[in-house]
């Protein structure tokens, strides 16, 4: 069963590839996510010539994947670094697509290896990795009704933001009972977080990933949820501490990206 839905995966990506006008598979069952990571350290060392190709690869890229469905959630730097440290030149980008195979697809069509992919060669360093859906759990939505939320705080809170979290595993076991217990609390969610991608990739497209490297995204309605949450004494008591010697963590906030009108 393993081989034949390998071959099933990659006979609809060979077709998607052929196809001169992307199409969504009937098999697109739910939303995947990819997760591009980096940027130019030292845009100065860019040639003219570098720096244009940058520029119009950013064109190019945003209306191709528009025709496979997919769309930007995130394309920024960080809003605030909350844990780890983070290069001020890195920047993050989160697309969402009709399904894992239809970013595959994009992936590696002619039109984005061969002509739009060139464009930004030798300009830029990227770590790129396609997932599927994250993994169900018990309480999946909930309103920010926690003590402290937002109607006692007189806050809109409905400008949503992002956070990546990124694992380099010391112990995986630990690392996995961590994120178990803390997934199946339902505890982020009941501050209106959602899952948007986590754990492994589905694909490594681009530059390393290692075994021991992991990320988890969630969306929140707003950074004052995501703070309440991180301060909480739920979290910082009984599961915060299970962490301790998992792995080395990086944590970002992020903005969401503003939809094109």
């Amino acid at each position: 069963m393993p081989r034949l839905a390998e071959l099933v995966v990659g006979l609809t990506l060979a077709a998607f590839a052929a196809l001169g006008q992307p199409s969504t598979p009937e098999s697109c069952a739910a939303p995947g996510h990819m997760l591009v990571m980096g940027g130019t350290a030292d845009r100065s060392k860019l040639s003219e010539q570098q720096t244009k190709g940058l520029q119009q690869y950013g064109i190019e890229v945003g209306a191709l994947i528009a025709t496979y469905g997919a769309f930007y959630a995130v394309r920024s730097r960080p809003q605030a670094v909350i844990e780890g440290s983070w290069p001020a030149w890195k920047s993050v980008v989160i697309s969402t697509w009709p399904c894992r195979e239809t970013g595959q697809a994009f992936w590696h069509s002619d039109k984005y290896s061969n002509h739009v992919k060139p464009l930004r060669k030798d300009a830029a360093e990227y770590r790129v990795a396609m997932f599927g859906p994250p993994p169900k759990h018990p309480v999946q939505t909930g309103a920010w009704t926690a003590e402290g939320g937002p109607a006692a705080k007189n806050l809109a809170c409905n400008v949503p933001v992002y956070l990546l979290v990124t694992a380099d595993a010391t112990d995986q076991a630990k690392l996995g009972a961590y994120r178990k217990a803390l997934n199946d609390s339902g505890i982020m969610y009941s501050y209106g977080a959602s899952d948007v991608l986590q754990g492994e990739p589905a694909e490594v497209l681009e530059g390393d990933w290692p075994k021991s490297f992991s990320a988890k995204v969630t969306r929140w309605p707003c950074k004052e949820a995501f703070d309440a949450f991180y301060v909480s004494a739920d979290y910082n008591t009984k599961y915060k501490p299970l962490r301790a010697g998992a792995a080395e963590f990086t944590a970002v906030i992020l903005a969401e990206e503003k939809p094109v009108k």
